[in-house]
């Protein structure tokens, strides 16, 4: 009985020993021999009896500071059955086979501590001695140990804690009931202490068993009530370390061989249920490659004292803010490793979390933190399987709903402090709406989950390297511009294949036309050139029959078309990209009509071909045409009820350039701006539409003239470091450029520099040998009029010539005319 003790050094306490001999000579049987030396009126000038105790204790190794009875038997030793020596208020008797005294079969003390169980004023200890005790207690067969309050004790001690306790008058502690044992750990080890995947995986699952029945799985706030906290729970009867008050937290209650200092913190919900969460651990350090029993993790609910949390809401009070902020700050800067759940993969409740999307952020903006995203074994299955059939439209799909200011949380004032962290300036739901700063949190944390996405799926490709995984992994790592990545996981396919004699196949075809698009995303025309006539070629003679026994196959046949539609298509893009409009429609057209004569209208690809047209014809100024296929694309949309993807970005997209090229500059500023925020919402930035989507909205602004130039100019830059940032420099967009630059200096009256910027342009169009493009046309009448400013009349009247030719060439007649309107 230890309750109202405080930590003091070793040499203030006596041994049980000791205070039985001191009640022999001093007659204070009726003290309590716990207390220190000061309190019992015990002084301390040196006498004959404290020289005794003094040389007493010097025999006795040192005890811990904050322990007030010797330290427990090392996990594993046997312990020596409890033995009776001097009970002064039961009777005694001699044992005819050894000296040592001891109690009667029938006496309370021996009715107290029974084969079974101990128990101390009614409360019961639990002795294990039998070998059917779970081996997660860390029992071995045969050996007996007795526990208390989860912590197991020397049967010794405990016995004369016994009786201590049948010492002390009955009515003197009449109100407390419980042995209160003592933490081990300091205040600085328990905040940071963390629990093994290997107790959690087999000691923490028996003990929820335990409690809710075999093959249970109850979620933590079911767990909280019946194991964290109450007369259940392990730590009830012990001091907790950080403020010494009655009851501790799990983690503080377990042996010291499951506990250690946290390697990494898990960001999780309180609504995953046990199984869920320690598989998913499991599954981590089985792929990562870690020891269960040396990973500690570091778990809100175990390792927070929930006996405070709790106590507070009994009081109607709950934890501030600022402490939850401050517990995850420090363990985070603790472990620098941070683990969030999620589950289920496609409807993850982590993303509809506050607390846990802050988490997220936080740990991303630490420098040094490492974040992983971890599953639980059967999520990891779905989400390859969904990887295989949708690619990346089933991440849009779920990450499209993450928004910080939609968030939910348990207290809503959490909610309202996180959302005030992160814009000080906000107010309303309104203001966090259009907040910048919250739409820049989501996309950081989208962009972190994505890049998860990705890494999987290479590692999935790199794990089990098929030609059907090589170029899932590519499509997806391609989606995220990681070009160099899918690059060398389509090279090393293409290899492999072409090494075992699988040229010309199915697989073959296929590894050709996805390195072929990839070539042509990064600007390598010529190279994407090459590799699509190869796989036109193989198409062409297997269907036609002169490559195999599989012509008669419907399917086969069906699959072939398909793939040379998408080739055609893809074709149609790198004469675009070379400046070839009319070739690329021409290509457009053919890709078309394939995909319609064997009705794959629904194909993603046949969706972005319609895309690809209406912007040349846009570009030719044919309106009409553009608007029919534009309808088209409309209603396949809201039939299929899409989420906000990349592709419904792309759609928005095609709407205000069709706007823009009738002259509705304010209704095409505001379609773009809504792509925009749809590319930026879906973390979908770092992609070449994206790009191409800010040249339109500063081309936009460039035409509108007056102050809209200043943010035109701000589009142009941003596209060029999003080009460079996804390694597009090769492209025509990047390296024409300096075209918008010498629009934008000519509009701030710089004509000077801005023929600077508008010759390099001219020459990167030369080069390239895309001077059939309209855009260099566009470029030619810019540049008249940048001489008609510095006076040189001649020369302009000539480039409105040449300008005027070239629309006509690239079969842009019809857009030419109308800049001449718009300009006059």
């Amino acid at each position: 009985r230890l309750v109202g003790t405080r930590p003091c050094r070793p040499m203030d306490y006596l041994s049980a020993r000791d205070c039985s001999t001191e009640r022999r000579r001093e007659g204070r049987s009726r003290e309590a021999p716990w207390l220190p030396i000061k309190k019992r009126g015990i002084s301390r000038s040196p006498s004959p009896f404290n020289a005794q105790v003094s040389r007493a204790s010097s025999r006795r190794p040192p005890m811990p500071p904050t322990c007030a009875f010797p330290p427990f038997p090392v996990r594993g030793q046997s312990a020596s059955p409890p033995q009776c020596h001097a009970c002064p208020m039961l009777p005694h008797r001699k044992s005819s086979s050894s000296q040592v005294s001891t109690c009667d079969s029938e006496s309370p003390c021996r009715r107290q501590i029974s084969d079974g169980e101990m128990s101390v004023r009614g409360r019961a200890l639990v002795r294990s001695s039998s070998p059917s005790v779970s081996p997660s207690r860390g029992v071995s067969k045969g050996r007996e140990t007795l526990e208390v309050g989860g912590r197991r004790i020397c049967p010794q001690i405990l016995h004369s804690l016994v009786q201590d306790a049948a010492d002390v008058a009955p009515d003197a502690h009449a109100d407390q009931e419980a042995v209160l044992l003592p933490s081990p750990r300091s205040r600085q080890n328990s905040e940071v202490l963390g629990v093994s995947v290997a107790f959690l995986s087999s000691g923490f699952l028996d003990e929820v068993e335990q409690h809710f029945g075999q093959g249970a799985d109850p979620d933590y706030n079911e767990i909280n009530r019946a194991m964290l906290f109450g007369p259940s729970a392990r730590g009830v009867n012990m001091r907790c370390p950080r403020d010494g008050l009655t009851g501790c937290s799990y983690a503080d209650a377990l042996e010291d061989c499951y506990t250690g200092k946290a390697t990494v913190m898990l960001s999780w919900c309180w609504s995953y249920t046990a199984r869920r969460v320690v598989d998913a651990l499991v599954a981590w350090c089985e792929s990562s490659g870690r020891d269960p029993a040396t990973t500690f993790v570091w778990q809100c609910a175990l390792c927070c004292n929930q006996f405070r949390v709790e106590d507070k809401k009994a009081r109607g009070e709950t934890e501030s803010f600022e402490v939850f902020q401050e517990q995850f700050q420090s363990r985070v800067q603790a472990t620098l490793h941070v683990l969030a759940l999620l589950d289920p993969w496609d409807e993850p409740l982590y993303i509809r979390r506050v607390w846990c999307i802050f988490e997220l952020y936080m740990a991303l903006c630490l420098k040094g933190c490492q974040l992983e995203v971890i599953l639980p074994k059967s999520e990891e299955l779905r989400f390859g399987k969904c990887l295989r059939s949708d690619g990346l439209v089933a991440m849009w799909r779920v990450f499209e709903k993450l928004r910080i200011q939609d968030a939910a949380a348990t207290v809503d004032a959490d909610r309202q402090n996180i959302l005030h962290l992160v814009d000080p300036d906000a107010r309303t739901p309104e203001d966090y709406d259009a907040s910048e700063k919250c739409s820049r949190l989501n996309r950081a944390v989208i962009q972190r989950l994505q890049s998860w996405c990705v890494d999987t799926a290479a590692a999935r490709a790199t794990a089990v390297p098929t030609v059907s995984t090589c170029i899932q992994a590519a499509s997806v790592l391609a989606e995220s511009a990681e070009w160099s990545r899918a690059d060398a996981v389509l090279s090393e396919a293409r290899f492999a294949l072409e090494m075992s004699g699988e040229v010309g196949t199915a697989k073959h075809i296929h590894i050709l036309s996805s390195l072929a698009d990839l070539r042509s995303e990064q600007g390598y025309l010529e190279d994407a050139t090459q590799l699509m006539e190869k796989a036109l070629a193989a198409i062409e003679a297997e269907v036609s029959g002169e490559n195999g026994s599989e012509r008669c196959c419907l399917r086969v046949l069906w699959d072939r078309r398909l793939e040379y539609a998408k080739l055609l298509q893809s074709f149609g893009e790198v004469k675009d990209a070379q400046g070839h409009l009319l070739q690329a429609m021409n290509l457009f057209e053919q890709a078309k009509s394939t995909y319609e004569t064997f009705a794959a209208m629904g194909h993603p690809a046949y969706a972005a071909l319609l895309l690809r047209l209406i912007a040349c014809h846009c570009r030719r100024g044919q309106h009409i045409q553009a608007e029919q296929l534009l309808e088209q694309c409309l209603a396949s949309s809201r039939a299929a009820g899409g989420p906000l993807t990349p592709s419904a970005a792309n759609l928005l997209m095609a709407q205000g350039r069709l706007s823009l090229a009738k002259g509705c500059f304010a209704e095409a500023s505001e379609l773009l701006l809504r792509a925009r925020s749809a590319f930026q919402d879906t973390g979908a930035t770092r992609k070449l539409g994206y790009c191409r989507l800010l040249l339109l909205l500063g081309f936009c602004h460039l035409e509108q003239g007056g102050e809209a130039v200043t943010s035109a100019e701000q589009f142009f830059q941003e596209a060029s470091e999003g080009l460079q940032e996804i390694g597009a420099t090769s492209r025509l967009e990047y390296t024409t450029l300096p075209m918008f630059f010498g629009k934008v200096l000519l509009e701030h009256g710089r004509p000077s520099e801005a023929l600077v910027q508008l010759i390099e342009a001219k020459c990167a169009f030369e080069a390239a040998g895309a001077v059939e493009a309209p855009e260099f046309a566009w470029l030619l009448m810019v540049t008249g009029r940048c001489h008609l400013q510095l006076g040189d009349t001649t020369m302009a009247m000539e480039l409105f010539a040449e300008s005027q030719n070239a629309f006509e060439k690239s079969g842009a007649a019809d857009a030419f005319a109308q800049l001449v309107l718009r300009n006059v």
